[in-house]
């Protein structure tokens, strides 16, 4: 397996930092932002297949992002640099890498079996409602599922089913990362954003549109779940970011009303140190201005008011500002709308 290393420019990653800062906090958090690109380079590499040209673009971005963390000037630069690098390596594409889009069907099944279906790669709407037939699937009422996915669907294109149980306090969030055709098994790489601690029992229904083509010599199909813990939004962290939110983005405009008002709605999950929320003004219905938020082609409404901020290190960000600044990614962009948009 090709590794990224630096043994080969340490002398000068050390003059960089020596010679660009003699702050020794600011050295120490500059050689764990190095560390940190490295680590994040070699674990995708250890995780995925990539090509040897897409390896050296990796090592490039690698490169060009340590030389920006050694050439800057506070604790914040540091941090958008290694941002950055962790952006630009999951814009990588990986080898054998195919199209996919997800489908909501979780949101639309009434029922399952009490056996839940294997894994099945549907070609045909004859082949959908025989499924949905042997496996006691029930599909909701006003949802005209075979006028969406009618003969011409099937044409050129195929519905992937993926069915399995989870325990937890509370059912966790699924993201599908990539999928892949490797000698004749279909893998699919999800994310599971959430602790599977507990003992309440969640059915789990994933599925993707996918081409034909792909599945052609395809037989058998197989998943790669990762689970990212979410971070504890304990009531120390809730009351600091209250108190924040009142202080900063509350009290100078709205004097009248007092801090019991601000109020946690949704909670969307932790990133990189960014803690992503949905802050409401509570009994305020008169903020009536609409913001509208688009991110590469994410769309997001809010109400003065009642807004999606990111908080990190004391500071609050608007979604936009975060990406720019390099503390979110597309990804995380990805998965805090898809949870936004269900709620």
């Amino acid at each position: 397996m090709k590794k990224i290393n630096i043994l080969g420019i340490i002398f000068a990653s050390l003059f960089i930092l020596t010679a660009c800062a003699f702050d020794g906090s600011l050295i120490d958090y500059k050689t764990n932002g190095i560390t940190q690109i490295e680590e994040y380079a070699n674990a995708k590499i250890y995780d995925n297949d990539y090509s040897n040209e897409d390896l050296d673009a990796i090592a490039q971005i690698v490169d060009d992002c340590k030389n920006a963390v050694g050439s800057s000037t506070n604790k914040s630069a540091v941090d958008t640099s290694v941002n950055k690098a962790k952006t630009e390596i999951n814009s990588i594409p990986k080898k054998n890498s195919i199209e996919f889009n997800k489908v909501a069907f979780e949101e639309t099944f009434i029922e399952v079996g009490s056996e839940l279906p294997i894994p099945v790669i549907v070609k045909s709407q004859k082949m959908l409602i025989t499924f949905f037939s042997e496996n006691d699937i029930v599909w909701e009422g006003d949802t005209d599922i075979w006028a969406s996915y009618d003969i011409d669907f099937f044409e050129n294109n195929a519905l992937v089913f993926y069915f399995f149980g989870v325990s937890g306090t509370h059912e966790p969030f699924y993201s599908i990362d990539f999928v892949q055709v490797i000698d004749g098994e279909l893998k699919l790489f999800f994310t599971q954003h959430g602790s599977s601690d507990g003992r309440a029992y969640f059915q789990i229904i994933l599925a993707i549109e996918i081409s034909k083509r792909y599945v052609i010599d395809v037989v058998s199909i197989n998943a790669d779940i990762r689970i990212v813990e979410d971070f504890d939004m304990n009531e120390q962290l809730k009351i600091q970011i209250i108190q924040a939110a009142w202080n900063t983005l509350f009290l100078d405009k709205h004097s009248s009303i007092t801090i019991d008002y601000v109020y946690i709605e949704q909670y969307y999950g932790t990133f990189n140190e960014s803690v992503v929320v949905l802050l409401w003004l509570k009994d305020h219905s008169w903020f009536r201005e609409v913001v509208d938020v688009g991110i590469a082609g994410f769309e997001f409404y809010f109400n003065i008011g009642r807004e999606i901020r990111v908080w990190r290190n004391g500071t609050f960000y608007g979604l936009q500002e975060a990406v720019d600044k390099g503390f979110l990614t597309l990804e995380n962009i990805k998965i805090i709308h898809e949870t936004w948009s269900n709620d």
